[in-house]
C-alpha cells in the first residue's frame, strides 16, 4: 500500500536525523582532559554526596520495618499495612517482593500514600543509615532540610 510506506518514512526520517544530530554533537565534543597525576579522565563535575547514598523524598521518614504476610507489616513496632502496589527497594536499589523480606527486621526510609498506607520503601545501606533522617513528622518539622544536598540536619 502506498500510504503505509510514506507513514513509515515520516517516522523513520526524524529518528535518523536525530541520531545523526546526536552523533555530530558527540564527535564535536573536545576530548576529556587527562589528569597528569593519576592518568584518569577528568570530567569537571564534582559530587557532593558519596556514590552509595541515594536521594530520598523530603517527606520520607525513617523506621524499622518487619514485613509479615503481605500486606501486613510492622513499622516501628506498630501494626501497619503496605499499600496495593507498594514498592520496596533493596540496598542495591532493585525492587523486592514482600515475600522475600518476610520476618526480617529492616532499617528503612518510607513514604505513605493518601490512605496512610506504606507506599515506597528503601532498605538503607550502611552509609545511608549513618546520616540523620527524621523518624516522625514532629522531628521533620523541627529539623532543617537542605534541598540541594537532599540531607537533613538536626537542630543545634
Amino acid at each position: 500500500m502506498p500510504r503505509c510506506s510514506h507513514i513509515a518514512l515520516r517516522v523513520a526520517l526524524p529518528v535518523a536525523i536525530g541520531t545523526l544530530g546526536a552523533l555530530s554533537t558527540l564527535l564535536s565534543l573536545p576530548a576529556l582532559a587527562q589528569s597528569s597525576s593519576t592518568g584518569t579522565a577528568d570530567t569537571g563535575t564534582a559530587t557532593t554526596a558519596p556514590a552509595d547514598v541515594r536521594d530520598f523524598p523530603q517527606h520520607a521518614l525513617r523506621g524499622t520495618l518487619v514485613v509479615g504476610v503481605a500486606p501486613q507489616a510492622s513499622l516501628n513496632g506498630q501494626d501497619d499495612r503496605l499499600a496495593p502496589g507498594a514498592r520496596i527497594r533493596g540496598a542495591d536499589n532493585l525492587l523486592l517482593l514482600p515475600g522475600q523480606l518476610s520476618g526480617q527486621k529492616l532499617l528503612v526510609v518510607y513514604t505513605r500514600d493518601t490512605y496512610r498506607l506504606i507506599k515506597d520503601v528503601w532498605v538503607l545501606r550502611p552509609a545511608e543509615a549513618a546520616l540523620p533522617w527524621p523518624e516522625t513528622a514532629e522531628q521533620a518539622a523541627t529539623w532543617s532540610y537542605h534541598p540541594l544536598t537532599h540531607r537533613w540536619a538536626k537542630p543545634q
